[in-house]
């Protein structure tokens, strides 16, 4: 009877606890700010919709078809992240459930295969990296759902053969969502080449798990494409018409050479701190296998372990842009080797100690959970007000026909910018060549030939070279939150004059700062506060008074206020 009352009690005290996380992720989802890649993604989907032709980032799309009635036709772009992110967030727990079947398929037979399979749960979910950037819209989480899901069914398949066209399926959908299925097949292709070593050979079994598995793969390849084409145009060398097109493989290489030179391993040397349960696991587990080898005999889920780092090891090798959010794919490796590993340490370690045993593992979990806890409560702060104010006052203040600048597609609601979107390898290959000057002279034209009215803050903004930093410094003046209005500042001693360029035609108001002092522009005397209309080009500001500091900026409803702020949080 006590048996069973701790049992019921341990599943509802889990259930709570489960509620609770799900409750703080919600919470969070809302607060949290958007990442750049987040609207990058958004904005592949709106510009499909518009003009017919599929956008997908060099990958096949799924996540793009599967966002696209949240997000096509979106007015509100913070509305549009929350619905996208709630929706991703059971992307998230489905990849965490699968997970935890692929561990309880591994672990059959185990004496505590439920703690164990919790614990690789717990190692990668509860991981405050997991925790940060599995809070965006990715398409990593589908491809790794579908990774995860698919192993489960490859392993399942060897007791139930048919069960392979389930895995091919998943398999496939996880391929069509992200190529980094690639890895996590990897995973649970050399799992179930253990397993099958394990079991044995048997032909017509093998050759049936390979019809199914290469039947629910070209099944779901040959829907998807199907269905993509009857709604999109396809570009050549789409990767949802071809499975690795040479060019994008080419790119994508290119990419990894920039990053490998750029970041190397930077973020994830920051990381060690907050991998010290990892460490502490795979420190037991090395000493289980020198005295394992010591006596000859190497427990099989100890060398199953260490093929899992293994080929963990080799993914993250490969995989050059090694920035902290690729964590929700390289984690696994980690979480299901020490999730393997966990039987063969207490056989080892603590054979006859089990009170030493609850000790260790009440310790370990304490420090699981209490820095996931940390990491959760953390993300309860509100960073995403900056968005949310700079957003707002852009549609307040700029009609959609009203064209600004965000590297990384802030309103990506609106009309496709003609400037497109800039990243750190963008800006730094297309600035970096033999044509750099004529450029940089390039981008300066299409601002003044669009006009651009706004900028929005980023990061990105620091990479560009330094004479259109210079450039945006002198004709964008820090106005609300996070956006920038087309302006120059102005400041002289009385009866000085202040020749100045303006970039954009437009209404402008005169905002003078410490001092309500008047300009003279042309003929008109501009009083604080007073608006007059201005054509692009060439003018100059006579100081009436001594000026300490002022700024000419387009005329809006709101005056400035807060600014300038980071839109996006640090990382």
């Amino acid at each position: 009877m006590r048996s069973r009352q701790t049992r019921l009690l341990v599943f509802a005290l889990g259930a709570l606890a489960l509620l609770a996380f799900v409750a703080l992720r919600l919470t969070a989802l809302r607060r949290v700010a958007f990442n750049w890649d987040e609207l990058v993604l958004f904005q592949s989907i709106t510009q499909s919709a518009r003009d017919g032709i599929f956008r997908s980032g060099g990958r096949p799309g799924l996540t793009q078809l599967v966002l696209s009635p949240l997000v096509a036709a979106c007015q509100d772009e913070i509305a549009t992240g929350r619905a996208a992110r709630t929706l991703w967030l059971g992307v998230t727990l489905v990849y965490l459930t699968g997970i935890a079947a692929l561990l309880a398929e591994l672990l059959r037979g185990s004496e505590r295969r439920l703690h164990d399979v919790g614990l690789g749960v717990a190692l990668l979910g509860l991981l405050p990296v997991f925790l940060e950037w599995s809070l965006q819209v990715r398409t990593d989480q589908l491809a790794l759902a579908g990774g995860v899901w698919g192993g489960v069914a490859l392993l399942a398949s060897q007791r139930r053969p048919s069960l392979a066209l389930a895995a091919g399926a998943a398999l496939a959908l996880g391929w069509l969502s992200s190529q980094k299925l690639a890895y996590v097949a990897a995973l649970c292709g050399g799992l179930a080449l253990v397993r099958l070593h394990e079991t044995g050979w048997q032909a017509r079994r093998e050759l049936a798990r390979a019809a199914f598995l290469g039947a629910g793969a070209s099944s779901v390849w040959l829907g998807f494409r199907t269905l993509l084409s009857s709604r999109y145009e396809l570009t050549p060398g789409h990767p949802a018409r071809d499975v690795l097109p040479v060019p994008l493989l080419r790119a994508q290489f290119d990419v990894f050479d920039f990053y490998r030179g750029t970041i190397g391993w930077d973020q994830y040397l920051a990381l060690l701190p907050t991998l010290v349960p990892h460490l502490v696991l795979l420190a037991a587990l090395a000493v289980v296998t020198v005295r394992s080898l010591r006596r000859g005999a190497l427990d099989r889920r100890a060398l199953a372990a260490w093929l899992v780092l293994a080929t963990g090891i080799a993914v993250g090798l490969f995989h050059a842009a090694a920035f902290s959010y690729f964590w929700m794919t390289l984690g696994l490796f980690p979480a299901v080797a020490l999730a393997l590993a966990a039987e063969p340490i207490r056989r080892e370690l603590f054979a006859g100690r089990e009170r030493e045993l609850r000790v260790a593992m009440a310790l370990l979990w304490t420090l699981i959970a209490l820095q996931g806890a940390v990491a959760i409560v953390r993300q309860l702060d509100d960073t995403q007000a900056v968005q949310r104010e700079s957003i707002a006052f852009v549609h307040r203040n700029f009609g959609a026909e009203q064209v600004g600048f965000h590297p990384e597609a802030a309103l990506f609601c609106g009309p496709t910018p003609p400037l497109g979107n800039w990243f750190s390898y963008r800006i730094y290959r297309h600035f970096g060549g033999a044509e750099r000057e004529a450029e940089v002279e390039r981008f300066e034209k299409t601002f003044r030939k669009v006009p651009v009215r706004y900028l929005v803050q980023s990061f990105r903004l620091n990479q560009f070279p330094p004479e259109l930093r210079e450039y945006w410094a002198a004709n964008y003046q820090p106005y609300h939150a996070s956006v920038y209005v087309a302006g120059r500042r102005l400041q002289g001693p009385q009866g000085a004059e202040q020749p100045f360029e303006l970039i954009v035609p437009g209404r402008y108001r005169w905002i003078p700062v410490g001092a309500p002092a008047s300009i003279r522009v042309g003929e008109r005397v501009l009083r604080p506060g007073e608006v007059m209309d201005l054509e692009a080009g060439a003018h100059a500001a006579h100081f009436e008074a001594d000026v300490p500091d002022g700024v000419l900026v387009l005329a809006l409803a709101e005056p400035p206020r807060n600014a300038p702020l980071s839109f996006y949080k640090a990382y």
